[in-house]
């Protein structure tokens, strides 16, 4: 299903603020964060440009220094990964990351769309998806 993302700029936002508003199949919840500052080619925060990231718990972004780190399209288990985590999909070309309940990566409901970010709580979270 085709994804369409709208840039909302209006009031109640900091000077420069942009929010992003993802409508998705109705089985993929957008989860609703901050866009960070698009790095075409690098790196944000420590998390390199392609990839996808989990920084540690309570930590934000950690002064740039992710705890999981995941390159490959498909399923990837998450083990220990309870409480709130920065969650970074810095993929580009459309490519996106959903948070799965299930270890096999079937019921995802929260979709991250390239370059957004966002804190978590990942208790229910055993695995993470990413699709290109």
């Amino acid at each position: 299903m085709r994804k369409i993302i709208k840039a909302i700029v209006g009031a109640g936002l900091a000077t420069g603020a942009l929010a992003m508003l993802t409508v998705t199949a109705p089985a993929a919840q957008a989860v609703e964060a901050a866009t960070p500052t698009k790095v075409m080619g690098g790196t944000y925060q420590g998390c390199p440009y392609g990839a996808v990231c989990i920084y540690p718990r309570d930590k934000g972004w950690n002064n740039g220094q992710p705890s999981n780190i995941y390159w490959t399209y498909g399923v990837h288990k998450l083990v220990n990964q309870v409480g709130v985590h920065m969650v970074f999909n810095n993929q580009y070309g459309g490519a996106s990351a959903y948070l799965c309940k299930t270890y096999s990566g079937t019921d995802c409901p929260w979709y991250y769309p390239e370059y957004t970010a966002n804190n978590y709580d990942l208790t229910p979270i055993n695995s993470i998806k990413l699709v290109g």
